[in-house]
């Protein structure tokens, strides 16, 4: 394995509801390959709120804080142990907070080293949906969201760049997943381009003639880029270039991943300031919201 990837301890936020399965079983099938040492589960509660509790505190069905917390561990330990209780050499932790989710998870990935954070996602969109958004926009560590409907295999990758420094560590942690999982997985590299204005470069070139002459040029691009940064997957990878004519980036890129049939998707954030590192890039954003079927990680 390369040194773009050491992924010894992840944690899967869990909401006890029905994007997990689906989370639990992709995050299952990546933990064994990538030499995964420890899983954390965490769930996090709602505050508990003193006035309704004075207000049903004659309630008999009523749990106290304290009971509903050791009940939730008691979930989540078999919903783990179901999924991870069999493999060996891993340790599996299960952890419940009260408080804001988005903080909380954020603030246990700081205070117990991360080096992914799992989460699911509702297809359709939810507050689930807009929770993830904003983890990666805050965490520090690579961050993969599982759609409710994504399936737990990887035969495919997908990796759409735009040659900035996010995109060489998304290739390089490509590049690593593929050498800790097999050699037989697939891997596209993808680039969008814009069709620049004919009038504006004043050639005499037609429509089609413009675009064979582009693609031809980011097609070398691609292989140039390869080539320096991630050189063993020369001759191993697809190469796309893509022509953005009328739709957003981002829907040109899911277009070409479901038609790669891709079983994940491995992008940078964009982010290269200190306040860029808060406002996670346009085209993941919208690729992140579009997006209810393909695995999607995002690389920090």
């Amino acid at each position: 394995m390369t040194s773009a990837l050491h992924l010894k301890q992840i944690l899967i936020a869990l909401g006890l509801d029905d994007a997990d399965e689906a989370l639990l079983r992709f995050t299952h099938m990546l933990a064994a390959p990538l030499g995964i040492e420890n899983v954390h589960a965490l769930h996090v509660l709602p505050s508990f709120d003193l006035l309704n509790a004075l207000l049903e505190r004659e309630a008999d069905a009523m749990l106290s804080s304290f009971d509903l917390e050791a009940q939730t561990l008691s979930q989540l330990k078999q919903v783990m142990d179901a999924h991870f209780g069999t493999q060996h050499n891993l340790k599996n932790n299960v952890h419940v907070r009260r408080g804001d989710p988005l903080q909380e998870i954020i603030t246990f990935g700081q205070t117990m080293p991360t080096d992914l954070l799992a989460i699911g996602k509702h297809s359709g969109g939810s507050a689930r949906g807009v929770l993830s958004g904003n983890l990666i926009r805050k965490a520090k560590s690579h961050t993969l969201v599982v759609p409710d409907h994504a399936q737990p295999r990887l035969a495919r990758l997908f990796i759409p760049v735009d040659f900035s420094r996010s995109s060489i560590q998304a290739l390089q942690v490509a590049a690593a997943l593929r050498q800790a999982w097999s050699p037989a997985l697939e891997v596209t590299l993808a680039h969008v381009y814009d069709l620049p204005s004919i009038m504006a470069y004043r050639i005499r070139k037609t429509q089609e003639e413009l675009h064979a002459i582009l693609k031809e040029d980011r097609l070398a691009a691609l292989g140039d880029f390869l080539q320096q940064y991630a050189p063993a997957l020369q001759g191993q990878c697809n190469c796309m270039a893509l022509s953005n004519d009328q739709y957003s980036i981002a829907e040109v890129i899911l277009d070409a991943a479901h038609r790669q049939e891709a079983d994940l998707i491995i992008m940078g954030a964009r982010g290269h300031s200190k306040v860029e590192l808060l406002l996670m890039g346009s085209v993941t954003e919208s690729l992140l919201q579009m997006n209810d079927a393909i695995p999607l990680w995002i690389v920090k």
